[in-house]
């Protein structure tokens, strides 16, 4: 991921109700090359938000760019193995960023 790149980073309730104003930001960069969305602060993530995140990742992709998902906390990574969403998140995922 390059210097300039944008970060967005979710609140920690990432619910769909929350996530109005981010999803104004995502959808601002999904032509951008590459962004990334923060998720270090989220202590609680509904389902609708993880399939918006994938959502967003495969327009993005399509349109050419990359979004990355750095820093995830406990509770989303804990989210995304209960609902069985590890392999279509594996690339997406950055522990550092």
């Amino acid at each position: 991921m390059s210097e300039g790149l944008v970060a967005i980073d979710l609140p920690a309730v990432a619910d769909l109700h929350a996530l109005e104003d981010v999803r104004e930001q995502i959808s601002a960069q999904l032509d951008s090359a590459q962004f990334a969305i923060g998720l270090k602060d989220v202590q609680r993530i509904s389902t609708n938000a993880l399939l918006m995140l994938l959502s967003a990742a495969r327009t993005t992709a399509q349109a050419g760019g990359e979004m990355k998902l750095v820093r995830p906390s406990e509770q989303v990574s804990a989210a995304i193995e209960t609902l069985g969403l590890g392999e279509a998140f594996a690339p997406l995922l950055e522990q550092e960023g």
